[in-house]
């Protein structure tokens, strides 16, 4: 299960309910929830459970309607369904001010991968 989920048992210390709450999230990417809303201070901010991040730099409804969204859907889907060891966290951030702070274009969109430290290259 820890293998095809990237869920296992933390220590004998952990709540049980933090368990659930991990497990419904990682069940909730795996059907459906492909990327979720952050926010600037939480991209590749401590502590965080992705060491890789990619972030769209636009409007959420872009996900579902333009081409930048689809590569981003398809994306997330290739690293849910083929890669069992440290998956990347998928994003969204509409702010331009935080495009701005990411030395980015506030008028474009962008995707954008960070690779933080620890990661495998």
């Amino acid at each position: 299960m820890s293998r095809f989920l990237h869920f296992a048992k933390l220590d004998a210390d952990t709540d049980p309910r933090d368990a659930e709450k991990r497990l419904a999230l990682i069940m909730r990417e795996l059907t459906g929830e492909w990327y979720r809303e952050i926010s600037c201070e939480e991209i590749q901010g401590e502590p965080r459970f992705y060491y890789d991040e990619v972030v769209y730099f636009g409007e959420a409804s872009d996900l579902y309607t333009s081409r930048q969204g689809a590569l981003v859907n398809r994306l997330s889907m290739v690293d849910r369904y083929f890669v069992d060891q440290q998956r990347a966290g998928f994003y969204y951030n509409s702010d331009s001010e935080c495009k701005k702070a990411n030395n980015l274009e506030a008028d474009k969109n962008y995707i954008v991968f960070y690779n933080g430290e620890n990661s495998s290259p």
